[in-house]
């Protein structure tokens, strides 16, 4: 019987749809035809390796149609943790203020969202009572749902996290209040009914109609427009900090620019989602009740004030994600121009070969935090500008072919949307939210009770159950990747009870600098890589130029790998690399992890 190893390596993966085994390294392959390809498996150590998979039974939480559906108030949960540093209560109290007002002020939008779907429901099913007391009863019914689910969101998911992590009982009791009022004021009010001649208003069809207030679409402008106002304020205090405390504050304008994506967000998905139900439920109707065509009584309405199915683009609801691709064309146009006076980034760096662009993208990162000061403003302007000039241009002047394909189009994206939800359709798009999904997943719900699902607690506590089970006897490594490397440093810094040897932390493309650091400076401080150095025998940190996420990390012992210029492998190809092999072979006498002859950068 051969000796008890010295060592055993606890791998823990990044975010995206991670294979079971794809912390052992991506397998060399070799095209034999056009069907066949062989590959060679990766080296494995001769030490024991265990695997920290958490994306399987993370994606059982955030694969969910609800995960998806609730990203927005995730946005608003991690723009809550972009707090800045401790010591500057003014703009502490701003950013608290901010985020907070927001966070009810999506609440009461997804309330009027839920009316206008019941709504697009009722028209199509046979009249059971007076539209009079339907329409005084459908605001009461959705924020009476809506009410529920918050607490049972509080119930069954926050009030279970530790207590200096989940929603306080205050803070839920305004969502709902908020909530419960704004049924009872929809109720009373039914906006949809009122007489107005200005804009945004609609003139349903028929003799003597009069122009009616388009109330959801005036709860669509309202809302942006003052999530977009809060933003320019988070921005504004940024700008009038002392140059000199200035770093110390630095995630404001990101805060606003993650509130302002959560808000447009909740929008265009919504309204893609009403438009396909509606399509579906039109075409069920026209099955059903051949007779029963087009629009139908609008007595019980509360926020939709006029939307006919047969006419395409007759709701401003259905233009709202033209207008979304507009506030995003004003972002990336913004970052263009920054970007072009910026000199230490040329993008014409981008077209010269994949090394010098995977090194571009090295450094965009780098820059990232201190360029959104300047462009948040700016696309916010240009933003704002693009979609009154098309409201202007545009409304009651769009017709023909070319409208038709650009709502033909939304319907397609429509449909993107609920497949990629409910069936898992289009990998492509769900591995790109699957990403997105895992970085805000890492925060737990404490900004808005309705914030998907946090991720970190059960992967800790694998972690943790396997460090514990190494037992006095034998020496632990821990290797993380990316968001692996995140999870294990959080641990090491907050787990003051780990037991038997301390262990060997090794990362890789870890994101602690270049995004944890500057966006989230109230977590990850100086103080908490001093607690990891203290928690671990050492620290080893591996990252390259080409990685866009990797870099150096003060405290650990940075180890700058070199690249293939032809070839750059960027975040990838850590697992089974021969330096970080070595190194990790050398905690354990007498060990040969890699063959002689293998080849690897």
């Amino acid at each position: 019987m051969g000796q008890e190893p010295e060592i055993v390596e606890i791998r823990v993966h990044g975010v995206g749809d991670q294979s079971g085994y794809r912390a052992l390294g991506e397998p060399k392959g070799t095209a034999l035809n056009g069907w066949v390809e062989l590959r060679s498996p990766p080296a494995l150590p001769a030490h024991p390796l265990k695997l920290i998979n958490w994306w399987r039974a993370n994606r059982k939480q955030t694969g969910r149609m609800w995960w998806y559906l609730a990203f927005p108030f995730t946005l608003v949960n991690v723009a809550g943790r972009m707090g800045p540093e401790v010591g500057h209560p003014f703009a502490h109290n701003a950013h608290r203020a901010v985020v907070s007002v927001t966070a009810v002020g999506l609440t009461l939008v997804q309330l009027a969202w839920l009316i206008v779907l019941m709504e697009t429901i009722l028209r199509y099913l046979p009249s059971f009572m007076d539209p009079l007391w339907l329409g005084r009863l459908t605001p009461l019914a959705a924020a009476a749902g809506l009410s529920l689910l918050l607490i049972l969101r509080w119930t069954r998911v926050v009030r279970l996290q530790p207590e200096d992590a989940g929603t306080s009982p205050g803070s839920l009791c305004s969502h709902v209040v908020a909530v419960l009022a704004g049924g009872i004021l929809l109720s009373v009010l039914r906006p949809a009914h009122m007489a107005y001649t200005g804009w945004p208003s609609v003139v349903p069809p028929g003799s003597g109609n009069e122009p009616l207030l388009d109330a959801m679409a005036l709860v669509v402008v309202v809302s942006t427009t003052g999530v977009m106002l809060l933003a320019m304020l988070l921005v504004a205090v940024y700008a009038f900090t002392p140059s000199r405390a200035r770093e110390r504050v630095r995630p404001l304008p990101m805060t606003g620019l993650v509130l302002t994506v959560a808000v447009v967000l909740m929008h265009t998905v919504t309204a893609l989602v009403r438009m396909a139900l509606d399509n579906l439920a039109n075409y069920v109707n026209g099955l059903l009740y051949p007779l029963q065509r087009g629009a139908l009584q609008y007595q019980y309405r509360v926020l939709l004030s006029y939307d006919d199915p047969a006419i395409a683009g007759d709701s401003r609801l259905d233009l709202l994600p033209f207008q979304s691709m507009i506030l995003l064309l004003a972002l990336l146009a913004a970052t263009v121009v920054v970007l072009c006076l910026c000199t230490k980034l040329k993008l014409s760096r981008l077209f010269s070969g994949e090394y010098s662009r995977a090194t571009w993208w090295h450094g965009f990162i780098t820059v990232l935090p201190s360029i959104i000061p300047v462009v948040a403003p700016i696309a916010g302007l240009l933003g704002m500008a693009g979609v009154a000039s098309a409201v202007i241009l545009g409304e009651g002047k769009l017709g023909g072919p070319i409208f038709g394909l650009g709502v033909l189009l939304l319907q397609l994206a429509a449909a993107v949307v609920i497949l990629s939800m409910l069936l898992g359709q289009f990998p492509a798009f769900r591995e790109v939210m699957a990403k997105i999904g895992d970085l805000a997943g890492f925060w737990p719900v404490h900004d808005h009770p309705l914030a998907g699902v946090s991720y970190r607690y059960p992967v800790l506590a694998g972690i943790r159950l396997e460090l514990a089970q190494c037992g006095d006897a034998v020496r632990p490594v821990l290797f993380g990747h990316s968001q692996g490397s995140v999870l294990c440093a959080w641990l090491l810094a907050h787990e003051s009870s780990l037991s038997g040897h301390r262990p060997v932390f090794v990362s890789a493309g870890s994101p602690i600098e270049s995004i944890y650091a500057p966006l989230f400076p109230a977590y990850f401080t100086p103080d908490l890589q001093v607690k990891v150095v203290a928690a671990t025998e050492e620290w080893a940190n591996y990252w390259r130029v080409t990685d866009p996420l990797g870099g150096p990390i003060e405290g650990a012992e940075n180890i700058r790998l070199d690249d293939s210029a032809a070839d750059p492998l960027g975040h990838g190809g850590y697992w089974n690399h021969p330096r970080i092999a070595v190194f990790i072979s050398s905690f354990e006498r007498g060990t040969e992890v890699f063959p002689p002859d293998t080849n690897c950068i």
